[in-house]
């Protein structure tokens, strides 16, 4: 429709100049006449300067009408503008508060402004990848803010992001350089982690008295805040609040949507960009699923993928020649700690700690291990192999002087799992690596697994409290290995 109405519009311009060229061209012609054929002055006199008058206001006229052609551009544009709710266009979604254009157009200084001012319907959405970029530096704060918002204020918000299961996540990271292909798909788990570790903060803050809310933060949460796993990869970046919009399409640039070209739009007809995406939000909505469901449906083979024993991964070699602490739970661990001495050593030279609660080797729990092993024949043989895994700590104590550094002790337990937690200390920055125990059969089959701190924090506390519980059940029970055991 708007585009016929341009056409009509250029197409009388067009008729008004011809009519305009066809007068002038008369006026030349009468002015011809007057001149040549008829030779009274008084009449040629008059009518030179009558012609005159005419083809200058002519001229005028004809230059005026063809300049109106910007102008009926512009004025479409204004319209198209209006109807589409363009507010104005940025080079990336944070220019258009380092510019001040927002200040100028919306009359806000920053995201927490963008929030909350002119958003009467107290509607928060934001869509992203995996938004881990537009979480940090100067956004960093937004994560607690947007979560008391739902709190103190109400607000309802959802925050949108990407399977980070998915194969199109994996081909975004190269897509964009990135240092391998589940760099984004860490930095959504991030992003995740991110808000539930604000959470857990919130709620410490209402249990020390520090917040006053009507119930604990996380339980006002779960009807106001929402974070979703959409099946369907973003296609843009989207910070909705109220009645406006930022729009930053995903270029597949390595400084991701930043940088990009932004639409700041507001809600003004049912044609227009901001209604658009509202429903393109609501159909990703459809197609989004929970942290829980997320993982619900997770393959084995995409869990399971620490292989145990002489053939560990390269990923658990790399965090133990780089760690500050090493806590480990086993049953007797003769041949990892064979293959792994070397650095074990390593982490007591540089200053490391090293703590291990493993089976007594003389109890219960060794006679479970021979009945359900294949590779232990007597009990002897096995109660044997276990004192000497205790003994290759003792050595490596004794060899670094690290009494202080070096804590081994035993409990007569048959347990569920091994475990190698590393940094254990700083639950945020630590990483467990747990191998279920077998039963008949070989130890290289061991299903594992790998806790990163920095992504499932609640799990890594979860174990950490156990491990916990455990050395207290083993101090019970026996206490402290200080010396050589006889093998």
């Amino acid at each position: 429709m708007g585009k016929r109405r341009l056409k009509y519009k250029f197409k009388r311009r067009k008729r008004i100049l011809c009519v305009v060229f066809a007068v002038a061209i008369v006026a030349a012609l009468w002015y011809g006449y007057l001149g040549i054929v008829d030779k009274s002055m008084n009449i040629k006199q008059f009518a030179t300067e009558f012609v005159a008058i005419a083809i200058s206001s002519f001229v005028s006229t004809f230059l005026a009408i063809w300049l109106t052609k910007n102008d009926i551009i512009e004025d479409d544009f204004s319209n198209k503008k209006d109807k589409f709710g363009i507010i104005t266009v940025e080079s990336g979604y944070r220019k258009f508060f380092q510019s001040s254009d927002s200040e100028s157009y919306l009359n806000v200084i920053d995201f927490e402004e963008f929030f909350t001012k002119n958003n009467k319907d107290k509607i928060i959405q934001i869509v992203g990848v995996a938004l881990r970029g537009f979480f940090e530096d100067e956004n960093e704060s937004l994560v607690e803010k947007l979560l008391c918002l739902c709190i103190e204020k109400q607000y309802s918000v959802q925050v949108i992001i990407a399977n980070p299961y998915s194969d199109e996540v994996n081909i975004q990271s190269v897509g964009q350089n990135k240092e391998n292909e589940e760099h984004i798909s860490k930095s959504i788990n991030s992003t995740f982690q991110k808000f539930q570790k604000a959470i857990r903060n919130l709620d410490d803050k209402y249990d020390k008295g520090i917040l006053k809310c009507v119930e604990r933060p996380s339980v006002i949460l779960q009807g106001k805040f929402k974070i979703l796993f959409t099946l369907s990869m973003p296609k843009a970046l989207i910070v909705r609040s109220g009645t406006n919009m930022m729009i930053t399409p995903y270029q597949m640039r390595a400084e991701g949507p930043s940088v990009a070209p932004t639409l700041i739009v507001k809600d003004s007809d049912p044609e227009g960009f901001f209604e658009s995406y509202r429903k393109y939000i609501e159909q990703l909505m459809e197609l989004s699923i929970s942290e829980k469901e997320l993982n619900r449906h997770k393959l084995t083979k995409e869990f399971f993928t620490q292989p145990y024993g002489n053939n560990l991964s390269n990923e658990f070699y790399e965090d133990l020649a780089n760690c500050d602490s090493l806590s480990i739970l086993g049953l007797g661990q003769k041949r990892m700690f064979n293959n792994l001495e070397e650095k074990l050593h390593s982490i007591l030279q540089r200053g490391g700690t090293i703590t291990a609660v493993l089976a007594k080797p003389d109890g219960a729990s060794t006679k479970m291990c021979v009945s359900r092993s294949l590779i232990h024949y007597n009990l002897e043989g096995a109660i044997k192999e276990h004192k000497s895994a205790i003994n290759i700590l003792i050595k490596a104590r004794d060899t670094y002087n690290a009494v202080g550094r070096m804590k081994i002790y035993t409990w007569d337990c048959f347990f569920p799992y091994t475990m190698y937690a590393f940094n254990l200390e700083n639950p945020e920055k630590a990483k467990m690596y747990i191998w279920i125990t077998n039963m008949f059969a070989y130890s290289s089959e061991r299903d594992g697994f790998v806790i990163d701190g920095h992504f499932e924090v609640d799990s890594i506390y979860k174990y950490k409290n156990q491990y916990e519980s455990i050395i207290d059940a083993a101090k019970n029970d026996g206490g402290e290995i200080k010396t050589y055991i006889d093998a």
